[in-house]
């Protein structure tokens, strides 16, 4: 099998990773060097998910929020024959 040198994500070591395609299955070998190393990097990808999905609230400010909205009614467009239908 043809090996490929990668980069481990926690240790930034390179290793030898051989490609072995395993249908269904996930092998920890390409994201870290070792078993230990793979540990951690899943458990800093699940942090980093569940800080995604829970993001800290935010302060309070005491400043009115401003508002892009207008609040005016928009003027109703007339149809092209109505001009017509008004002169007769």
């Amino acid at each position: 099998m043809a090996t490929v040198l990668k980069t481990c994500k926690v240790c930034g070591k390179q290793y030898e990773y051989c490609h072995t395609l395993v249908p269904g299955a996930f092998r920890w070998q390409s994201v870290a060097c070792c078993h230990e190393h793979a540990l951690e990097y899943f458990r800093q990808v699940e942090a980093a998910r569940l800080a995604e999905s829970n993001p800290a609230p935010q302060e309070a400010t005491e400043e009115a929020p401003v508002s892009d909205v207008n609040t005016e009614p928009t003027p109703k467009k007339r149809k092209k024959n109505a001009k017509a239908s008004d002169e007769k």
